[in-house]
């Protein structure tokens, strides 16, 4: 059976209770995850026996969605305090590679990379309850650039097909990822689509 390019999608997250809203929204709403039996009952019997199969009927493959969780600049402005652009974040929680920090790492940068890596293990969760079983996510950081220069340049890296995030995500934290600036950075820079999701969408 043909199958449709999938698209690989970065959806922005932080600790809010409506940035976790947003990405259910988004889960219910618009990620794909391909489902063969659905996509095999809008085909005739004619068409499957046609090697040549209508564009808007081949079975897409599921989405892949990035996780990305940013560490702003004014947290990793001392040199050498962390290493890497990212970090990619296992579904347990632990990064697979390099860590957020070293020796001589103090420990605000720690507890802000430990954070992180929670809230990607609660997105990570959510969406294997969805079923999504294409879903990756990190930790950005790079004290010469601001949450949306870092968010574009993921997007760029991977070859994203659009960028995902809820609107005024002002968690707890919400210096890690503030979405209300952030979001208007990226809609101005950015060279593929944006998705901002309101709490509109998924109120009462």
């Amino acid at each position: 059976m043909p199958r449709s390019p999938h698209r690989r999608i970065l959806f922005a997250v932080d600790d809010s209770s409506h940035c976790r809203q947003a990405f259910q929204w988004f889960l219910k709403w618009m990620w794909r995850g391909g489902n063969p039996s659905a996509a095999l009952s809008q085909i005739s019997e004619g068409e499957k026996s046609n090697p040549t199969i209508p564009e808007d009927k081949l079975e897409p493959e599921e989405d892949a969605i990035t996780l990305i969780h940013v560490i702003p600049p004014d947290l990793t402005a001392t040199p050498n305090h962390l290493s890497e652009t990212e970090v990619p974040i296992s579904p347990n929680g632990l990064e697979n590679s390099g860590g957020g920090g070293g020796e001589g790492t103090p420990k605000f940068v720690e507890d802000a990379f430990t954070a992180g890596k929670a809230i990607c293990q609660v997105f990570l969760m959510l969406a294997k309850e969805a079923g999504a079983t294409r879903c990756d996510a990190c930790i950005a950081f790079d004290r010469r650039q601001s949450t949306g220069k870092a968010i574009l340049r993921s997007a760029e890296i991977r070859g994203a097909d659009m960028i995902v995030m809820g609107s005024h995500g002002h968690g707890a934290i919400h210096r890690v990822v503030h979405l209300g600036s952030v979001s208007k950075y990226i809609l101005r820079h950015s060279r593929i689509p944006i998705i901002v999701i309101p709490p509109e969408s998924f109120s009462p």
